[in-house]
């Protein structure tokens, strides 16, 4: 399995997802790695996985339901270009021990010995099988392989990277906080108080907008960079996303202050990680009114309930667009803290469910693992 644009953790397990309901019961999974995109240059980089599937169907109709499956989650073929970028791409590599060259089908995977981005998750599932067209074992081909040392382990499959969104009052930071508390997972809040110009902004002193929102975009670019994520294998919950950042500056900057800001904002978005789930919050303006004037932060007392509905509508308009990630949405209108515990039990419960990472085993010493299930790359 492989994905490099996108959701590449989500694509992935929304693609093991439709497998298990097409086409048989997953033994085992390896590890996701990441890679460069091979055979074609690319900004963006790889995430690839190998499975081993049972199934009751032929290796001709494996193919065949792998193919629908790509269709079903929006996989364009280019047919002028061999290799592309793409959001998901599903092959099929062995079926037990079978050689089929066909119109159709050629098994094994003809460009299986040249990939190192196969064999190493394959190392974790099979490393004795012996390939049946090349008699060669899985550790064999892997070790005479260029390049092994460029594919790296990316993570266990488990989201890096939950997002939580919303209008100011929403109870972003009060959820987010509760999700940590539930979980592993290291809390990135927002630092409202140490932007200097946000109490001045609040006060009045709008000339100060442009500065406020450059200073949240660095901090944004700093925090959620995409290197720091490969290097931990950690989950991280946030009380914001870069993308808020754009629907602030549409509310605070005028026309010209905007457009200058868009061009560094595109320019900071392409180097930030992407959320694996994205949470949307939405309340109404006046109860969260009521509750930042309860809460009494610096500079929030100052806000008016007419600013609070300008922000309303530009997040309205944000949620109606579509994204990538797994994209959880909720009312916060009406909930209180009893139910906003609930609310992020069910959030964890359906991350696990969708991402299905919890209940994966790594066959790493399973020698006879393909001799009775079907390994393909996706």
């Amino acid at each position: 399995m492989g994905s490099n644009v996108g959701s590449r953790l989500l694509f992935l397990a929304t693609a093991r997802n439709y497998i298990r309901k097409d086409l048989g019961r997953i033994v085992s999974a390896s590890s996701v790695f990441t890679s460069k995109p091979q055979g074609f240059t690319s900004k963006y980089d790889f995430l690839n996985q190998v499975i081993c599937l049972k199934t009751q169907a032929t290796a001709h109709e494996t193919l065949k339901g792998l193919q629908a499956i790509e269709q079903r989650m929006g996989r364009l073929k280019k047919s002028h270009l061999r290799y592309s970028d793409r959001n998901i791409d599903l092959d099929l590599l062995y079926f037990n021990s079978d050689c089929i060259n066909d119109a159709a089908l050629t098994l094994p995977h003809p460009r299986i010995s040249e990939r190192a981005f196969v064999l190493k998750p394959l190392m974790q599932l099979c490393s004795a099988y012996i390939d049946p067209k090349l008699l060669k074992t899985v550790n064999q081909l892997y070790r005479k392989c260029p390049h092994k040392n460029a594919v790296k382990i990316y993570s266990n499959g488990a989201p890096k990277l939950i997002s939580i969104m919303g209008p100011i009052g929403s109870g972003k930071s009060h959820l987010a906080s509760l999700l940590c508390k539930l979980s592993s997972a290291k809390f990135l809040r927002e630092q409202h108080a140490n932007n200097s110009f946000l109490l001045k902004f609040y006060k009045g002193q709008r000339t100060t907008a442009f500065n406020m929102e450059t200073w949240f975009l660095k901090q944004h670019k700093l925090h959620f960079n995409s290197k720091l994520f490969k290097a931990h294998d950690t989950l991280y919950v946030s009380d914001y996303y870069v993308d808020q950042n754009l629907i602030y500056a549409q509310r605070n900057l005028n026309k010209l202050q905007l457009k200058r800001f868009k061009i560094e904002f595109n320019k900071v978005k392409a180097l930030c990680q992407i959320p694996d789930v994205k949470i949307m919050l939405q309340c109404n303006p006046h109860t969260a009114f009521k509750r930042i004037q309860k809460r009494k932060h610096a500079g929030d007392t100052d806000m008016d309930l007419n600013y609070l509905h300008g922000l309303n509508a530009l997040w309205v308009q944000h949620n109606k667009l579509n994204t990538n990630a797994l994209l959880l949405s909720f009312d916060t209108t009406a909930l209180n803290k009893l139910q906003m515990a609930l609310l992020a039990k069910t959030i964890l419960k359906t991350i696990h469910k969708t991402f299905d990472y919890a209940s994966w085993r790594v066959a790493s010493k399973n020698k006879t693992a393909m001799r009775t299930a079907t390994p393909f790359s996706t």
